[in-house]
């Protein structure tokens, strides 16, 4: 690269750097077999311990007895008898106080499913009954504190409900027009009861495949109807027609489970889902589409903790599939509009013993798993974590110099370096040098003064692909920012989008921040540039001190 292009970049990466970065986190939602056989009583009884995984909310099953001693179930929706409110009423000062846990507080209800029989789409006081339930589970959802709602239409039961059979005895085009009418059926009521509610189903449009598929968009409905046997993108049709402004839909993607970021899967089919798959809904519905359906991803975990031959098997990555699943979960994350649901079968969210004695937490399964997901959904967090154990002893900060000390005046010391945008260019130049005088906690700091665009630059080498670096520093002064850029072989690589860090706006008395970040090296890199900019007024000063990289050292080793 030219030296006029790499000061180019440079420049504009202080510049971006500058901007506002959220560091807002994704939210997890833990989902599992183990769910379905604990009532709200013995969640209550778990709460707390469960506020301790990096979750914001879990995918929960309605299970009660009734007035009569009978169950109620959600699980048993699509053939119950009609349910009474009068049996779910008590149930929502429970929830309420079980939402209120920061592990449940952005949870779903298990509301509509897979019949074990097929139900007749002919069958009028069939499917009214149905809709009867579920706007009850709804309204037990709205009314104790749930997000929303979840749709597992998967076939468990070889049932064919969403295709066309000769036993239905009607041509496809009316029952085309009978599937859009049980979902406006259904649904009308749930948003009636519920009508800021967030619908996660596991398969919405990624149903039979179309999601996956490359179509041309506005011929994709008449490709599925070319078929003459689909009807769930006309059952999903009917819900849109009833689709409040206030609710979301959101895909779920199941077909995620297998997937892999060193394919680039998360992104290429999010984009996918975004812009292509509206084809496959009535020509009205696609803008309800566009504006009110999330992406989301099913992510596997027995596939990273349980050898199998099988097609969810995620085999080691640099020797770790712990380092495997950050690499997955950061993509997913980064694709995801809002949430990632992470199910499981062979171990627990909870605690042994709910459904098999012989279970074990998945912090036991795999050791590591809670702070490689705080990495990926709350980096600062993560970030002040590694400090914490950096300060305790427990983990080693690998910068030779995080005390900003000089032994030579006038000369910025090792392992720093510095750069400010050219003057040539008609950018203000200014000081970036060591202050003897100022510091957080010492007499010593790096300063920058009157510098118009310009930077210290701390590089990091020898690092692996997945590994989880903390990072901490200490700012003082207006206009600074901070990122990382990512290098391959010594040299800057601009083709990885590097990471903005959020400066904390929380000043001490003597006006120092503390700002706390941890990165995952993506694919490509072998190490980075943490780079500290400012851009300040003629005569304004800005330092920084305390500047310490902390290795994961347990996350990052091979097992």
């Amino acid at each position: 690269m030219k030296t006029g292009k790499k000061t180019l970049l440079i420049g504009l990466m202080v510049a971006a750097a500058a901007l506002c970065a959220s560091g807002e986190a994704r939210k997890f939602v833990a989902a599992g077999w183990e769910f379905q056989y604990v009532d709200v009583d013995g969640l209550l009884a778990r709460a707390d311990e469960m506020d301790k995984a990096p979750i914001d909310g879990c995918v929960l099953y309605l299970k009660t007895n009734g007035r009569d001693g009978k169950i109620i179930a959600s699980r048993e929706v699509m053939q119950s008898p009609v349910w009474d409110w009068a049996d779910l009423e008590p149930l929502v000062p429970k929830y309420r106080q079980l939402t209120a846990h920061k592990a449940f507080r952005h949870s779903f209800l298990d509301c509509f499913r897979a019949a074990k029989k097929r139900i007749p789409w002919t069958d009028d006081a069939e499917w009214a009954k149905v809709a009867h339930n579920v706007r009850l589970i709804a309204k037990l959802a709205k009314a104790g504190g749930f997000t929303g709602l979840v749709m597992d239409t998967e076939d468990y039961h070889k049932q064919r409900q969403y295709y066309r059979l000769d036993s239905d005895g009607l041509p496809y085009e009316e029952l085309v027009a009978l599937a859009r009418q049980r979902g406006r059926e259904i649904f009308s009521g749930v948003f009636k009861e519920f009508p800021d509610a967030k619908i996660l189903s596991y398969w919405f449009l990624s149903w039979d495949g179309y999601a996956n598929a490359e179509m041309p968009t506005e011929q994709a409905r008449d490709i599925m109807n070319g078929r003459g046997n689909c009807l769930m993108p006309h059952f999903i049709d009917g819900i849109f027609d009833v689709l409040p402004s206030s609710a979301t839909l959101i895909e779920g993607m199941e077909f995620a489970y297998s997937w892999r970021a060193s394919k680039m899967q998360y992104y290429t089919t999010a984009n996918h889902i975004r812009n292509s798959v509206a084809g496959l809904l009535s020509s009205e519905n696609r803008a309800k589409y566009r504006s009110q359906m999330q992406t989301s991803f099913g992510v596997y975990l027995d596939g990273y903790s349980v050898k199998t031959n099988g097609t969810y098997y995620m085999e080691p990555v640099d020797g770790s599939r712990l380092r495997h699943f950050r690499n997955n979960l950061k993509q997913a994350s980064d694709a995801a509009d809002e949430f990632l649901w992470l199910w499981c079968e062979r171990g627990a969210w909870i605690e042994k013993g709910i459904l098999e004695p012989t279970w074990k937490t998945w912090g036991e399964y795999m050791p590591g798993l809670y702070d490689s997901m705080l990495a990926v959904k709350d980096p600062a967090a993560m970030g002040l974590a590694l400090r914490k154990r950096m300060e305790s002893g427990q983990f080693a900060n690998v910068n030779d110099n995080p005390a900003c000390c000089a032994s030579v005046l006038g000369l910025v010391p090792k392992p720093y370096s510095t750069w400010q945008e050219s003057a040539k260019k008609k950018f203000r130049q200014g000081r970036l040098d060591v202050d003897t005088s100022c510091g957080h906690g010492d007499m010593s700091s790096l300063v920058a003064e009157g510098v118009e665009t310009g930077s210290f630059v701390l590089d990091v080498e020898g690092r692996r692909p997945g590994d989880v670096v903390g990072l901490s520093f200490c700012s003082k002064g207006r206009h600074t920012s901070a990122s990382v850029g990512w290098k391959k072989n010594g040299k800057w690589d601009w083709d990885i989008p590097r990471v903005l860090i959020p400066i904390s706006n929380k000043a001490d008395a003597d006006g120092w921040t503390q700002t706390d970040w941890c990165v995952i090296v993506p694919e490509g890199a072998d190490g980075f540039g943490l780079t500290l900019g400012v851009c300040l007024d003629a005569g304004e000063k800005a330092w920084f001190d305390d500047i310490y990289v902390i290795p994961a050292q347990d996350l990052n080793e091979k097992r």
